[in-house]
């Protein structure tokens, strides 16, 4: 009598640990930036949604308080500004003292959200506070963060749009920071607050600066 087929063992399921959450957590957020900055914000929110699930599996609230400041940038830059600053208030409320044990995670911290409430603030008209909070952010930005440096950089001159001269010297120093760490949304950043010296002789000298870089760049 022949012998029946062995059977096909069923496959275990793979258990996940939070470790794992947290990495596809940040993965869902970063990717989340491509449709955002595209003009696409539900795309971008369907991936944070879906990032903020894996949250819920003992993910280290570092975690979810920097998708809470992506969701910010995403709603910034798509008109909704009320909403883009509610998000920073859900990631100051998440922020904790310190990253934990998630070593790899070294992209953000409590200078990166002061970043990204600057931003914030400046898509409201609310100048001063977002002086304030981008100049927090500068003061204390390690030195792995100088690609950020010269966003916050051009968010300062942002912030000081009726001073011509410290617009003018804020954009040179993200421009001298984009010299030696090329940051393609520090450059985005310096275009779009360049408008803001209109055809004046530090409007010039930026343009010549921005020139000079392109080639490198």
């Amino acid at each position: 009598m022949p012998r029946p087929p062995p059977r096909t063992p069923r496959p275990r399921p793979v258990q996940q640990t939070p470790g794992d959450h947290a990495l596809a957590a940040t993965v869902l957020g970063h990717m989340a930036f491509v449709p955002g900055f595209s003009q696409d914000p539900d795309g971008a929110r369907n991936l944070i949604a879906a990032a903020l699930q894996h949250c819920w599996h003992g993910v280290h609230p570092i975690v979810r308080s920097w998708l809470h400041c992506v969701s910010s940038e995403v709603e910034a830059r798509n008109c909704a500004s009320a909403t883009s600053r509610h998000h920073i208030d859900l990631a100051e409320a998440s922020l904790p003292d310190d990253a934990g044990d998630l070593a790899w995670f070294d992209f953000y911290d409590a200078a990166r959200l002061d970043s990204f409430a600057g931003y914030a603030a400046l898509t409201t008209g609310d100048h001063p506070e977002a002086a304030r909070r981008l100049a927090a952010a500068a003061d204390r930005l390690g030195a792995r963060g100088s690609k950020q440096r010269s966003v916050i950089l051009a968010d300062l001159a942002g912030a000081h749009g009726q001073d011509g001269d410290r617009v003018a010297d804020y954009l040179g120093q993200a421009i001298e920071m984009l010299t030696t760490d090329w940051y393609a949304a520090g450059m985005d950043r310096v275009r779009a607050v360049r408008p803001l010296l209109g055809d004046s002789k530090h409007g010039r000298h930026i343009d010549g600066q921005i020139r000079a870089l392109s080639p490198a760049s």
